[in-house]
């Protein structure tokens, strides 16, 4: 099976996608929820703290880096699973799967920013040092991901499955990135059948069809009108094209042949 029929008709979904990004994202904030995000500095101690031990407490023997246990900030866990089960959920839109994924990721960066400061201002009443770490920032950069990314689906800017980007009607059309591997693969991705690619999920639209086989997406009547065009031309260039042939054997000769090459002849010009 090549490339375009595996895109087209939804077979198998593909492997770089904006849902398969957005959950390894969500599995790293997951992961990073039990590494120490935060660095807290007393009387030359210091005290790695995640958002575990803070929710656990923090018992490190010194009374100045101690703290109660926060059970609630166990939703700093939940929220990363939640977009985990949510980009699996068939039943929901892409667009509805989006924008709870959307909201999840901005409820966990918001309660990164409340935990930050609170233990900032925890340390800083005890005259503690407080940092954050690597962990931290890698933290917000993979939620900015998934906002970025959830947020362009429900724009509609790209689709969930396929990462296409769409200009306006009438424009430069899709750019998808999975056209080099259709490129590689077909014998001949710019044939007359393939006239574009679908403007919600990217999928490949070929000749004569008005909606895409894979979301259902109508065909924009522009791809239509300029591929009917483009065909046209097509078959007017080729009846304008003479095929010569030996007058002898019969053979075809080639353009501007002065002799057939099968029998030697010499080529009548007429």
């Amino acid at each position: 099976m090549d490339a375009n029929n595996v895109i087209e008709n939804g077979e198998n979904e593909p492997i770089i996608s904006a849902k398969n990004i957005i959950r390894i994202f969500a599995a790293i904030c997951f992961i990073i929820c039990f590494c120490p995000t935060f660095l807290v500095s007393c009387a030359d101690v210091e005290q790695p703290v995640s958002a575990y031990a803070v929710m656990k407490g923090i018992d490190s023997g010194y009374r100045e880096i101690q703290s109660e246990p926060y059970p609630m900030l166990c939703i700093v866990l939940i929220l990363p699973i939640v977009i985990m089960t949510v980009s699996f959920m068939g039943a929901l839109k892409d667009r509805g799967m989006a924008g709870v994924i959307l909201l999840c990721a901005l409820a966990d960066m918001g309660i990164w920013f409340v935990m930050k400061n609170e233990i900032k201002k925890y340390a800083e009443e005890n005259y503690c040092n407080f940092y954050t770490t690597g962990w931290y920032t890698f933290n917000l950069i993979s939620l900015s991901i998934i906002i970025v990314l959830s947020l362009s689906v429900v724009l509609g800017v790209i689709g969930f499955s396929k990462i296409s980007i769409r200009s306006g009607p009438g424009g430069v059309g899709v750019i998808n990135i999975y056209q080099p591997i259709i490129d590689s693969r077909s014998v001949n991705n710019e044939s007359e059948d393939v006239i574009g690619y679908c403007k919600k999920c990217g999928s490949v639209i070929r000749y004569g069809r008005n909606y895409c086989t894979r979301c259902g997406e109508a065909v924009p009547e522009a791809i239509i009108l300029e591929a009917e065009a483009k065909r046209k031309a097509r078959e007017e260039a080729s009846y304008s094209v003479k095929t010569s042939y030996c007058a002898k054997c019969g053979a075809k000769l080639k353009e501007g042949a002065v002799f057939c090459t099968a029998c030697g002849t010499k080529v009548e010009n007429k």
